[in-house]
């Protein structure tokens, strides 16, 4: 699906036990880590900080002053379920937890959204945690990708709000065993259970 520009203002610290994305600029406040050991620790404040990552699919990202940002989103990619696609290089196993502060630039039409993505294997089987400026089931929720098409796994809590462009929201992943608790400024919006899941896996966003 094809998304509106997305805007990280983040620094990445991925721990073997957590995993934590946290602000590292004045435009969200940061956040504070409880990572035992660090995987990866980048804070987004020059080009280079994007050496750990890898583009699957998609537009290029750019990362400067301490801010993580895909400029120009496309449509359309090989990736058919997440166009713009970006995938750390690190492999995580063993339980783990992710925390980012996203927010979307209101600058194209449609609606404005992201994607955390886990569980990731190849462009034609990962997971990945939709937030949209809708909460409709074909917009928001933990989808799998296994071959052409997402399936929805787990709908979020219909209660809460779609994404308002512009607002930063605090998103967190939990994984322990074959879980994943997905939660939104502290609120838990779904939890999914899957075998694969209890495995190795690599994160990204989209």
């Amino acid at each position: 699906m094809g998304k509106s520009r997305v805007l990280l203002t983040l620094t990445l610290v991925l721990g073997v036990s957590t995993a934590v994305m946290s602000s590292g600029a004045t435009a969200a406040p940061k956040l504070t880590s409880a990572t035992e050991a660090s995987l990866i620790n980048e804070d987004f404040s020059t080009a280079g900080s994007l050496q750990d990552f890898t583009v699957v699919c998609g537009g290029a990202w750019t990362s400067s002053d301490y801010v993580l940002t895909l400029p120009d989103p496309v449509s359309h990619s090989a990736c058919t379920a997440t166009a713009d696609l970006l995938v750390a290089n690190r492999t995580l196993s063993g339980a783990w937890g992710l925390t980012l502060r996203a927010a979307t630039l209101p600058t194209l039409p449609g609606d404005d959204g992201f994607s955390v993505v886990f569980g990731y294997e190849d462009p034609t089987d990962y997971f990945y945690a939709s937030f949209d400026q809708s909460r409709g089931a074909d917009k928001s929720g933990v989808y799998r990708v296994r071959g052409p098409s997402p399936t929805l796994l787990a709908p979020f809590t219909s209660a809460m709000s779609g994404i308002i462009p512009g607002r930063y929201y605090d998103i967190s992943l939990l994984s322990a065993g074959d879980s994943v608790t997905v939660q939104e400024d502290g609120s838990t919006l779904a939890i999914l259970t899957d075998p694969s899941l209890g495995v190795s896996t690599r994160i990204g966003i989209a």
